[in-house]
């Protein structure tokens, strides 16, 4: 019986072709491989480093026009709330096109506005309390909407947050997912899913060391400039098995540029799971191919096979665009090149 898919998988190929990961997702430092994709991906390592530039000089001089540049360039960044909630902002527009000091938030399809005096009186208190532990925003003040601004301030690192506050602004533990298969409602616990990742990971280790992927540019290199294409593989799996709610998201880093050779820095992407939308504090990463990123030091020496977890300092490192999240669902019988060869592959590897 031919294999259920995804729709996502199918737009996605419409656009370009085979090897995702070849053409979008591997973890080189030279990341553009197809020139259509060039201007798209140029403005995203655009964006990132001007986020990381307005962060460093922020910090560097805790003034008005640093805070207002790093509003400026967080636009449409995806920002948690001390409860978990997720949002996003935008500025407004005057006139001639300028950006107001107002920012709209969108938070689940509804929006309000937030005016700049709220964030400048919150970042003042923040700088008067630099150093200290901000228990909940609250403590920066009675200030309309202190709510959406205290993590706005984490995120710039203008202030530190305890435990269970960081917790739920990077992704809190998922602790129970529920499958609704025919057979019937059951919980699926975090180490089932771990269990059935270091199943599938095993399988694919036996599979290359029996020569499966000789032929195969991507999988040959196995973890290695492979997470696109294993990752949709490890997405069939783990559907075939009764996990459901399944992402796939594309994370991009890129170093500072400051003192790099020729003044170039690096931009790497990497691809991994989400159970769970990756916008969600309970969402859950499954990611079978960090450790390709043992010998990068910028990326913290990730030496761990299997990770299946909240999200942790190694996937903080990486940029996450909205646009770069798609969910995997199940549709027709599809008969693409693309998705035959990569089905094909999966009952080579699942057959070992």
């Amino acid at each position: 019986m031919f294999l259920d898919y995804w729709e996502a998988y199918i737009a996605h190929h419409k656009r370009i072709d085979h090897r995702s990961s070849v053409n979008g997702y591997l973890p080189y430092a030279k990341g553009v491989y197809k020139p259509e994709d060039l201007s798209a991906n140029a403005e995203r390592i655009k964006v990132f480093r001007d986020r990381q530039r307005a962060v460093k000089e922020l910090l560097s001089e805790l003034s008005e026009d640093r805070l207002w540049n790093a509003i400026v360039v967080f636009q449409r960044y995806l920002f948690h709330t001390a409860s978990g909630l997720t949002f996003t902002y935008q500025l407004k527009k005057g006139r001639n096109g300028e950006n107001n000091r107002e920012l709209i938030v969108d938070r689940r399809g509804e929006s309000k506005s937030i005016v700049w005096s709220s964030v400048l009186l919150t970042f003042e208190k923040a700088v008067e309390l630099r150093g200290a532990i901000v228990n909940r925003p609250e403590d920066l003040g009675e200030i309309r909407d202190v709510s959406y601004i205290y993590p706005m301030l984490y995120r710039f690192g203008i202030i530190e947050a305890p435990e269970e506050m960081e917790e739920k602004m990077v992704g809190k533990r998922t602790k129970e997912m529920i499958d609704t298969t025919g057979i019937g409602k059951r919980l699926i616990t975090q180490e089932r899913i771990r269990k059935l990742a270091k199943n599938f990971r095993e399988a694919i280790e036996y599979a290359l060391k029996n020569g499966v992927f000789q032929d195969d540019v991507v999988m040959r290199n196995f973890p290695c400039g492979c997470c696109g294409d294993v990752t949709e593989l490890l997405g069939i799996y783990l559907s075939e098995h009764g996990i459901k709610d399944l992402w796939y998201v594309c994370g991009e880093y890129s170093s500072d540029i400051e003192g790099t050779k020729n003044g170039v820095g690096s931009w790497i992407s990497h691809a991994w799971l989400s159970v769970g939308r990756p916008s969600l504090s309970d969402s859950l990463i499954v990611d079978i191919t960090g450790d390709q990123f043992k010998d990068n030091a910028d990326l913290g020496n990730c030496d761990i096979p299997v990770y299946v977890g909240k999200q942790d300092a190694f996937h903080r490192r990486f940029e996450v665009e909205m646009e770069d999240t798609r969910k995997l669902k199940k549709i027709w019988d599809d008969t693409s090149n693309a998705t035959i060869s990569l089905i094909k592959m999966y009952n080579e590897i699942i057959r070992r």
